[in-house]
C-alpha cells in the first residue's frame, strides 16, 4: 500500500475505509484498485517553537488492492511507501514536509536565521504487539533541503479502537534531532546557546475516524506536545515562543473503484 500526505512531523489524516454505495467494492470483479483522495485543513506552530500559528491546506491520496483490508494509520505519520509487510511487521521509504523560519525581526535580533521549508527523507519501521489493538512506529528522516537539514527520530505508539462506524486512536509521541536540527531551530548568539543533540519533544497524539457514508470518511485530530531538554531551555522560545505546540485539524476523504 501506498500513503501520501505532504505535512510537518507531523500533521495528518486517517485513511478511508472502503466501501461503495450499494454493493461492497471489493465485491466488484472488473475492479483491481481501491483509491482514496481527500484533502485537510489544519492549524498548528508555524515552525518547532513558535508561538503563533498558521493555516494549512493539503491534499492526500492512498491506493491499494481490491480485497486489501484498509490500513490504519495516524494522521502525524509521514508519507510512505511500504516495502514489506509480514502482517505485524512492515517497513519501507518515508518522507515528510519540514517547516520554514522566516520574517521573524525579534528572532533575528537574537541570532536566529531564517530557515526555508525542506523535505525530509529515510526509512519507518511499525510494528503490532497487539494486531489491530497496538502499533508502534519509528520514523528516521535525514533533511535535504539547503540551509534546514539535520537529522530526526520519531517515536509513536497507538491504542487503535474500533466502534462500528468510528475509529480511534490514542498514544504517546517522542522526538529527538542531531545537532544540526537543534543549531537550525534552537541556537541563538545573543544570548548565546548551543544546544547539543538529544530529546526534542514528548507528547501525545489523538484522531478519530468517521465514515460518514459507503464512500464518505472524516478525521478529527489534536496532537500536542511540549518541548523539553536543550529545545526548551532555548532563548528563543523561552523569549519569543512557546514550550507547548499543538496541531489540530479535520480531513475528508473520498474512495472510489479503480
Amino acid at each position: 500500500m501506498m500513503r501520501y500526505l505532504p505535512l510537518i512531523s507531523a500533521l495528518l489524516l486517517s485513511s478511508a475505509p472502503a466501501f461503495a454505495d450499494d454493493t461492497p467494492l471489493s465485491d466488484k470483479p472488473a475492479k483491481e484498485w481501491l483509491v482514496t483522495l481527500g484533502g485537510i485543513t489544519a492549524v498548528g506552530a508555524r515552525y518547532p517553537g513558535a508561538s503563533d500559528l498558521s493555516f494549512y491546506a493539503l491534499p492526500w491520496i492512498s491506493y491499494r488492492r481490491v480485497g486489501q483490508p484498509a490500513e490504519f494509520f495516524s494522521p502525524d505519520d509521514g508519507f510512505d511507501v511500504t516495502l514489506f509487510d509480514s502482517g505485524s511487521f512492515s517497513f519501507g521509504p518515508v518522507a515528510d514536509l519540514r517547516a520554514g523560519r522566516t520574517d521573524n525581526a525579534l528572532l533575528k535580533t537574537m541570532g536566529a536565521r531564517d530557515l526555508p521549508w525542506g523535505i525530509d527523507a529515510g526509512v519507518f519501521a511499525e510494528f503490532w504487539p497487539i494486531e489491530g489493538r497496538l502499533r508502534t512506529r519509528v520514523e528516521l528522516r535525514q533533511g535535504l533541503t539547503r540551509g534546514n537539514n539535520g537529522a530526526v527520530a520519531d517515536f509513536a505508539a497507538d491504542w487503535v479502537s474500533k466502534f462500528d462506524n468510528v475509529t480511534f486512536a490514542l498514544g504517546p509521541r517522542l522526538s529527538l534531532g542531531d545537532s544540526r536540527y537543534m543549531r537550525n531551530y534552537f541556537a541563538s548568539t545573543t544570548p548565546l546557546f548551543v544546544p547539543k543533540a538529544g530529546v526534542k519533544s514528548v507528547g501525545a497524539m489523538t484522531s478519530v475516524l468517521i465514515a460518514l457514508s459507503p464512500r464518505w470518511s472524516t478525521t478529527v485530530f489534536t496532537r500536542v506536545d511540549r518541548l523539553i531538554g536543550a529545545a526548551g531551555d532555548s532563548p528563543l522560545v523561552m523569549r519569543q515562543g512557546s514550550r507547548w505546540q499543538t496541531y489540530s485539524g479535520v480531513g475528508v476523504a473520498y474512495t472510489f473503484s479503480l
